[in-house]
């Protein structure tokens, strides 16, 4: 076992690592992942090996320049320049670490061969077959490549030169691999030539790879190399998603006095084999706060709440029971304390009674219908007019009364097929509140339940009346699904623009700019604003 030792804000991180058994470092660009990943070299220099974020893919051929001499001198300098400072941000042996990657996998290759032809002169052929028998380190690069969706073979030849084939063409010099051919081929060597027990740190291995290449390639060389520990720094939180045995250090930041790291705000994810991975790939990457929404990472309502709730991660869910589930799940995670997990659905003219029961386990239901009510709210309209006007020159004014005519126009229009999906989601929770309770089973009688259709629809037509008669546009879009209707698209037109998608991403514009319609949002969600900011 390994102890890594690492300085967080409250106090320093012990964790243990076990061969084989790898440890992810993930954190934005910036959160200091390659700065630890520097201080775990020095702090186990004796064993460790990097592969740096920065390294150097491209090789001058594939021909092997180095004497053993030479290489024994350039394994001095590297470990002398990666203990420096300066090897956090560059690396003037980006071609003398290449070469060395490809001496060593080609001296194993002869260390092999000496074996076996030692055994044979002793007539020890026990011992030569058994040596024989075992993967030749070639044959295991060409077998990781494959496993890892790369169709090229690697040789070498008698000239110390590494040829490659592609799905059995002619040879070329491997110095004419794609970037990222070249990348895995020097990663796989430089894992599978380290000595036993080493600590092998990889920073960003996803860097000229693409996602079908990295996750098989890593978890190839983590079962190849089972008598060697891992430590993989990364900014894809899918790739250590795809690891579902592996413990994860999530990184927000790093604290520098004088240019020298002190502590990481950081929190450990436990091996969670069993956490379902939909959770996992959420816990993954997220803050210490979690929002999820309903919709999908293209709906409206992701962007909004990015910008409502910042320094928040916002999840997608599909659908409310979707949202209803994560959150319930996540807040029952033992091992993840230090969450703070809540979600929003759109109410649905929810009950007070179900919106209130909602909100103990951490459920807030928008005041409004659905998001769209407050992309289109009038106060948001009236800003987006007013800013649109003073780039074509229209008359915001004009428009926002051609825009609320328009609008109440088409759910005139709708105004029955709006009432009865209103009723619809009423009626569905009225049928939920009389379903028979599990005293009721056990009566084992006949349990009926009486839904008067009729009076509801009418009560919801004469609400919808009501607020037509009043041009109350704020009561229609807070209370009917107005999105279901031609309305919005009219209010988009009549105020200048294209139609939704160019005035929806107007508004987005505006909140990024207009620090006091982003309050005006902010306040429409005012107990959540609250319970988030006192976490």
């Amino acid at each position: 076992m390994l102890q890594l030792a690492i300085p967080s804000l409250t106090q320093e991180l012990s964790v243990e690592i076990a061969p084989g058994e790898p440890l992810f470092v993930l954190g934005a660009n910036g959160s200091g992942k390659s700065t630890l990943m520097h201080k775990l070299f020095r702090d186990h220099r004796a064993v460790s090996r990097r592969v740096l974020a920065h390294r150097q893919t491209w090789m001058e051929s594939g021909t092997i320049s180095l004497s053993p001499q030479d290489k024994q001198q350039s394994e001095i300098n590297v470990g002398n320049f990666d203990n420096a400072d300066g090897s956090r941000w560059r690396d003037p042996y980006g071609a003398t670490r290449t070469n060395v990657a490809l001496f060593d996998l080609l001296d194993r290759e002869n260390v092999r061969a000496r074996e076996i032809a030692r055994f044979v002169e002793q007539n020890d052929y026990a011992n030569a077959g058994r040596v024989a028998g075992e993967s030749a380190p070639l044959k295991k690069i060409n077998e990781l490549l494959r496993l890892s969706n790369i169709s090229v073979t690697v040789s070498s030849d008698d000239n110390f030169r590494f040829m490659a084939q592609r799905n059995g063409s002619i040879p070329y010099s491997a110095a004419e691999l794609s970037d990222g051919e070249r990348s895995a081929l020097l990663l796989g060597a430089t894992v599978l030539t380290a000595p036993a027990g080493s600590l092998l740190l990889i920073d960003e291995p996803e860097r000229h790879l693409n996602r079908a290449v990295t996750s098989p390639l890593l978890a190839n060389l983590f079962r190849l190399r089972p008598d060697c520990y891992f430590v993989v720094s990364t900014h894809d939180g899918d790739l250590c998603a795809d690891m579902a045995e592996a413990r994860v250090v999530l990184i927000r930041d790093c604290i520098y006095r004088d240019g020298q790291p002190l502590a990481w705000e950081l929190d450990l994810i436990p091996s969670a084999i069993d956490l379902p991975e939909n959770f996992r790939r959420t816990l993954i990457g997220s803050r210490r706060k979690i929002l999820f929404v309903e919709g999908d990472n293209t709906s409206l309502d992701r962007p909004l709440y990015a910008l409502v709730f910042p320094g928040v991660s916002v999840s997608a869910k599909s659908s409310c029971r979707d949202v209803e589930h994560a959150v319930t799940a996540m807040r029952e995670l033992p091992d993840f304390h230090w969450l703070n997990v809540w979600g929003i659905v759109d109410n649905d003219r929810r009950t007070a009674e179900d919106i209130e029961k909602m909100r103990a386990n951490g459920i807030f239901a928008l005041d409004v219908f659905s998001v769209e009510s407050i992309y289109y709210h009038p106060e948001i309209q009236r800003r987006v007019a007013f800013r649109q006007a003073s780039i074509d020159g229209g008359n915001a004014e004009a428009r926002l009364t051609v825009a609320t005519t328009q609008a109440l126009a088409q759910i005139e229009l709708h105004k029955a097929r709006l009432a009865r999906r209103v009723a619809e989601k009423e009626l569905r929770e009225d049928m939920m509140r009389q379903f028979p309770k599990p005293r009721d089973i056990a009566a084992m009688g006949v349990h009926q339940v009486t839904l008067d259709i009729a009076q509801k629809v009418r009560q919801e037509v004469d609400r919808l009346d009501e607020a037509l008669h009043s041009g109350d546009v704020t009561t229609i879009l807070y209370h009917f699904p107005v999105r279901e209707t031609p309305a919005l698209g009219r209010i988009a037109i009549s105020l200048g623009f294209q139609g939704r998608t160019q005035y929806e991403s107007a508004v987005i514009k505006l909140l990024l700019d207009d620090g006091d319609a982003l309050q005006f949002v902010q306040s429409l969600f005012g107990d959540l604003m609250l319970e988030i900011s006192r976490a």
